[in-house]
């Protein structure tokens, strides 16, 4: 019986299939079924019946479905946004100012993505929307594949599982949209004024990342050479260089205060975990090492797949070639300068304590 019901759930995929492209979605989740279906018959029966044939066949076939579900989607887009006042803001932040400076104000050209504030508007988005409220969502990758699911949220405030999930699917396409904003109009403008205006080095960077305390000491020179080609517009190679080196920063940060950040199996071998794990299970200190706001971007960047996923992506060879100049690259480069640079500046630029007498000069971060 349950291979039957296996293979009736094929046969409708087969059946959808019969109408036009836009049906391709639901035929996959049909193939998607059935082959939990199969995978519900014990393994001693599944020879006889046939049943990996099965497994073999319809495999290739949900990543057909997602292809055509792709090119079914149509996109949805809104009115022109006029940035060019955000642009010319972070121009004239860096002009005309020393290197030193300059790469400070582009460090701070923005304050950086606020989590409760993010969390806070996900939640009244939801609130407000009845459809948000009613509908899940499947999430495909540019290959075709279901990337993730997200449930439909419940009216329950907010206490299910489900209105978690749908929570955050709502905070990563807002963060997403906020992170493209701020590459188009404060941090590629700023950057590109700074190497217009300065002859930057490798070894100037080197230089500032030994001071950080942020950086491990016996990987200086390959953050500074992924940042290096981020000021040079090659974010490829950036990206390559930097999303390993990211997880590795959170790995020897975390070893230092005495976090468990290895596994052994059961031969006895130990194996260091990735860096998904590595949020996931430390999250509180994670928090505690970088702050909130930066723990969540480097999750929503590195790590999930309704976000950048850079360190997967990058790990695995999954990007093409025009899909590593996106903003989630440009906008991680800009995260590990403003972090280690910021610590640079810090270390070099005691703060003096404020009097009502001595009024502080408003600094980039502040201004932005």
């Amino acid at each position: 019986m349950t291979l039957a019901r296996a293979l009736s759930l094929e046969l409708e995929a087969d059946m959808r299939m019969r109408g036009d492209a836009s049906s391709a979605m639901v035929a996959g989740s049909f193939l998607e079924e059935a082959i939990q279906t199969f995978r519900l018959i014990p393994r001693e029966h599944r020879t006889a019946r046939g049943v990996d044939d099965h497994l073999e066949r319809i495999h290739p076939r949900i990543s057909e479905m997602g292809l055509k579900a792709l090119e079914a989607m149509v996109p949805i887009s809104a009115g022109p946004i006029d940035i060019s006042e955000y642009v010319r803001y972070s121009e004239e932040l860096v002009a005309g100012k020393e290197l030193p400076v300059a790469m400070l104000a582009l460090a701070n050209v923005h304050s950086g993505v606020r989590f409760r504030r993010l969390k806070d508007n996900a939640a009244r988005l939801m609130q407000e929307s009845s459809i948000r409220a009613l509908m899940g969502s499947t999430h495909v990758g540019r290959d075709g594949r279901v990337v993730a699911k997200t449930p439909a949220a419940g009216r329950s405030g907010g206490d299910s599982p489900g209105d978690d999930l749908a929570l955050w699917s709502t905070i990563m396409r807002e963060y997403r949209w906020e992170v493209d904003l701020l590459c188009k109009a404060h941090i590629l403008p700023a950057a590109r004024t700074v190497t217009r205006e300065h002859r930057l080095r490798k070894e100037d960077l080197a230089h500032v990342l030994r001071i950080s305390a942020i950086v491990p000491t016996d990987r200086v020179e390959q953050f500074a050479k992924g940042l290096w080609e981020g000021f040079d517009g090659d974010f490829s190679t950036a990206m390559h260089v930097l999303a390993p080196q990211v997880e590795n920063l959170v790995r020897w940060h975390l070893k230092r205060v005495g976090a468990k950040t290895t596994t052994f199996d059961k031969e006895g071998i130990e194996n260091e975990v990735g860096l998904s794990a590595l949020l996931e299970n430390h999250q509180s200190k994670v928090q505690e090492i970088f702050g909130e706001d930066i723990a969540f971007e480097l999750e929503a960047l590195f790590c999930n797949p309704l976000g950048g996923n850079l360190r997967n992506e990058v790990a695995h060879g999954m990007l093409a070639d025009h899909e590593c100049n996106t903003a989630d690259a440009v906008y991680a480069w800009w995260l590990v300068l403003r972090i280690a640079y910021n610590s640079f500046w810090n270390r070099t630029h005691p703060q003096p304590e404020e009097s009502p007498d001595d009024p502080q000069e408003q600094g980039p971060a502040d201004s932005a």
